[in-house]
């Protein structure tokens, strides 16, 4: 099993890299078999798609741009699992996640395998999913999904204006999601 987790946050440390490892490490404590590559999206050069199309002319076309993008695309290729872990910002994912995104316009459409997996974190700063703007992130996601034919399995969110406690908590709840998700 191929996991490919990547971290679309502008801290490396952050919240929303808390989420992330916690909810990897109940994966490969209920899955010794799996491999983990994680990609930190703001420590990468990625350029804009700049809607050229010459991904798209012929067979065994490719992304012209020249740049970190270019590693990424066999291993989303090869991956069984992709987790998409993103802050919430003025209503919807980090610039770095949604740059990673559009440049998966590169790749081949018609032979993307179609039984992939898809799990979405995200950490935002208001109550609740709804006032964050995370539904329009989980809507993103899920239209994304169903395009591709994939299965988007598992989602959650979580405020990072939380005391210690409550921290601990969703922290404990992302552990179990992970330990608990049938790859």
């Amino acid at each position: 099993m191929n996991i490919l987790a990547i971290l679309g946050s502008p801290r490396k440390n952050g919240n929303t890299s808390e989420l992330l490892n916690k909810y990897l490490e109940g994966i490969k404590e209920n899955y010794r078999d799996v491999s983990v590559d994680e990609i930190f999206l703001q420590g990468e050069k990625i350029q804009p798609c700049t809607a050229c199309n010459s991904c798209k002319k012929g067979d065994g076309a490719e992304c012209k741009i020249n740049d970190d993008m270019q590693k990424y695309y066999n291993k989303v290729e090869n991956a069984d699992l992709l987790i998409f872990a993103t802050p919430i910002y003025w209503f919807n994912m980090s610039a770095q996640t949604k740059i990673f995104i559009d440049r998966l316009y590169a790749l081949n459409f018609k032979k993307f395998p179609a039984d992939k997996k898809l799990v979405l974190l995200m950490t935002f700063g208001d109550k609740d999913e709804k006032l964050s703007g995370a539904v329009n992130v989980i809507n993103i996601f899920k239209y994304f999904t169903d395009f591709l034919k994939m299965d988007f399995v598992q989602h959650y969110g979580t405020s990072s204006e939380i005391g210690p406690a409550k921290k601990a908590e969703s922290l404990e709840e992302v552990y179990s999601l992970g330990k608990n998700l049938i790859l």
